[in-house]
């Protein structure tokens, strides 16, 4: 009788993914928070907005880790249309910030621009590299050729 199986050992960049889903879903966490606490100031449309497109983000990031996490991903297509959902929220919410439908942030202070800059750089770079590096992972492919 032949031995049984090893474990699979996940590719490397599903665990990025997860570490990615995990930021967008504090970060829009945070800014639900931030739309709440400054409702007064940027009214209910603003709010709502907000709670509407973060809480789409964090449905779709929660229900992303709960798959990678649980290995009941078996395509590998949910992957890549989750990256490309979090590159274009970014141009969405903008968009909705100039109608006033989602919280403004405070202008951000001169002495922080450079830091400002580096991290809108990545918001939009770091899902960019995922989706390249989930595109020609050999051993992402393997993970989900062979039955599970």
């Amino acid at each position: 009788m032949p031995p049984p199986p090893l474990p699979r050992k996940k590719p490397f960049v599903l665990f990025l993914v997860i570490g990615f889903a995990l930021l967008a879903l504090l970060s829009q966490s945070l800014q639900i928070l931030k739309a709440i606490s400054a409702f007064s100031e940027q009214g209910a449309t603003a709010l709502i907005g907000t709670i509407l497109i973060g809480g789409l983000v964090i449905a779709f990031s929660g229900a992303m880790l709960n798959t990678l996490s649980g290995n009941r991903m078996r395509n590998p297509a949910l992957l890549k249309v989750y990256l490309w959902c979090m590159l274009l929220i970014f141009p969405v919410t903008n968009i909705a910030k100039s109608f006033g439908l989602y919280h403004q942030s405070h202008p951000t202070p001169p002495e922080l621009l450079l830091l400002a800059a580096a991290a809108e750089i990545a918001r939009y770079l770091i899902p960019i590299i995922l989706l390249v590096w989930t595109a020609n992972s050999r051993s992402l492919r393997d993970y989900f050729a062979t039955a599970r």
